[in-house]
């Protein structure tokens, strides 16, 4: 993985023609410094390198020996040579645009995968993801349930979920309780394909204290042959005392 390439910058790029291809990127406030050169017929390698500060963060070789003899070889190789130098550029600029990627986009995109059943898909989408946004509790989330689903790897599935919700917790000291149901609902699921039906349940009951009217958490609750009853049941569900009541005793549970 090629380092400091996280803000907005425009790539800044200067290139060279002479027995060899060289580009200067700039990204971040980083120089990175690309060179592409050819051995010659002793040495039919045609080499690529990105260097940063002085280290060798990318390299690519690739042998030209079936040109010996071929007419217009030299420009032959000189068509490689720039292909190749291109291929390191691109590399640079998805490297670049991955980590510009927002918390939000890989949601998008996690969430688009899973409707069509491509949750291996997914998991690998989560673990780029949180290679630049550790701490995401939404990111969290989803990987926890996902590792659980997929990985089947249980217990750490479910800490993995649980330390969303504490991340959370961190992230956003007042009006969390909009974010917990989203984050209780993949807990609960991951209890589900874990086998704990009964933990399940109850995780998604401290997700509707946070809101009574979550209609994933209440289709969940369903589907298990659970009729929550609002905690004062002369009010509705939505009834300010319900909801505010419900995420009071949430929080006494935690």
């Amino acid at each position: 993985m090629i380092k400091g390439i996280m803000n907005h910058e425009p790539l800044r790029i200067k290139s060279s023609r002479g027995g060899e291809f060289n580009s200067e990127i700039e990204i971040a406030g980083e120089k990175h410094l690309i060179q592409t050169e050819e051995g010659g017929i002793k040495n039919p390698l045609i080499t690529t390198r990105v260097y940063l500060k002085g280290r060798i963060i990318y390299s690519k070789e690739t042998g030209c020996e079936d040109l010996a003899g071929v007419p217009d070889r030299d420009g032959q190789v000189w068509q490689l040579m720039e292909k190749q130098h291109q291929l390191a550029l691109r590399i640079l600029k998805a490297e670049k645009a991955a980590k510009e990627r927002t918390p939000v986009e890989y949601l998008a995109e996690v969430r688009s995968l899973i409707r069509k059943k491509k949750e291996g898909n997914a998991l690998l989408m989560l673990d780029d993801g949180l290679r630049y946004y550790p701490d995401n509790p939404f990111l969290l989330s989803y990987y926890g349930y996902l590792d659980v689903m997929v990985n089947k790897h249980y217990k750490e599935g479910l800490q993995t979920c649980k330390r969303a919700i504490e991340s959370l917790r961190g992230q956003v000291p007042f009006g969390e309780e909009f974010f917990y149901p989203f984050l209780y609902l993949n807990l609960g699921k991951a209890y589900i394909a874990a086998g704990n039906k009964r933990e399940a349940i109850r995780v998604f009951n401290r997700g509707l204290g946070a809101d009574g009217d979550d209609s994933e958490l209440l289709a969940m609750l369903k589907s298990l042959g659970i009729r929550r009853r609002p905690m004062i049941p002369f009010f509705s569900r939505s009834n300010f005392l319900n909801k505010y009541l419900g995420i009071f005793l949430s929080r006494l549970r935690a």
